[in-house]
């Protein structure tokens, strides 16, 4: 039996690049997709035109992630906890779900043990690779 949260193919999408990227330990983990903030500057234009500073969060990675080798279709088993995300494809989730579910064992031939560092894509190119030596 095979757990999601120990295989190299278990995935993130990245909310900006649209890449698939490697599920980070704390994901796995927790099933806590990472939240950034930053800082812009934007031109306030009012009586007395001045710079303003907006800081705004957003998290790098989409909260639903996805089987690189599309064994399992891991989005069928999140309950949405929002409806009104559905249609920009970024539902929110409650963290305990994602978490129960990527750590669920279940049967899958395309398991890759994970090594931290490596995207799916490279897991893949590690096992072509190591097929093409034999």
């Amino acid at each position: 039996m095979a757990k999601c949260s120990e295989c190299g193919f278990l995935a993130l999408r990245n909310t900006e690049t649209r890449e698939l990227d490697e599920a980070e330990e704390a994901f796995r983990r927790d099933g806590k997709v990472i939240e950034v903030t930053r800082a812009y500057a934007s031109k306030v234009w009012d009586k007395s035109s001045f710079l303003h500073e907006q800081v705004l969060s957003h998290n790098i990675h989409e909260e639903l992630p996805l089987c690189f080798a599309g064994e399992v279709d891991l989005r069928q088993g999140f309950k949405v906890l929002d409806t009104k995300y559905k249609s920009i494809n970024t539902p929110r989730v409650n963290e305990a779900t994602v978490q129960e579910i990527v750590v669920k064992e279940r049967e899958c031939k395309a398991f890759t043990k994970w090594q931290q560092g490596f995207t799916p894509k490279e897991h893949k190119e590690m096992i072509d690779k190591e097929q093409e030596r034999k």
